[in-house]
């Protein structure tokens, strides 16, 4: 099942292999071998994978239907990709990019902000 959900959220946020190996600090070859159950991405892979396609590690491990993260899914996650930027500084640019969109995200949905429009406009400041 997560080779199928990796590919799929892949398709659907419109990303090739090469995209999304890059978002995630991996090889193309890595991706593809996610998507060909031929490997099986570490949990710290996993987190990153989630955020990059949009989504929620539960969703990819297929323990829900619902592709959209929630709110406490998305601060655990932010919580743990925190704990992982001290002890790997090649993920730390990631991090910070993931929590400036994970911050908006958490915003919009505590209705502080009013669209995903504001949410960019706020990231790109």
């Amino acid at each position: 099942m997560l080779d199928k959900r990796i590919r799929q959220r892949r398709q659907v946020v419109g990303m090739t292999q090469p995209e999304l190996a890059e978002k995630v600090h991996t090889t193309k070859q890595a991706i593809s071998h996610y998507e060909n159950s031929r490997s099986t991405p570490s949990k710290e892979m996993l987190i990153l994978l989630a955020n990059a396609l949009e989504t929620s590690t539960d969703y990819l491990l297929g323990l829900t239907e619902d592709p959209t993260p929630s709110h406490s899914e998305k601060q655990m996650d932010l919580t743990v990709l925190e704990k992982l930027a001290k002890q790997s500084p090649s993920i730390r640019r990631y991090v910070n990019n993931y929590k400036i969109g994970a911050i908006g995200y958490i915003q919009l949905l505590e209705g502080s902000l009013s669209d995903l429009a504001t949410v960019r406009e706020k990231q790109s400041v």
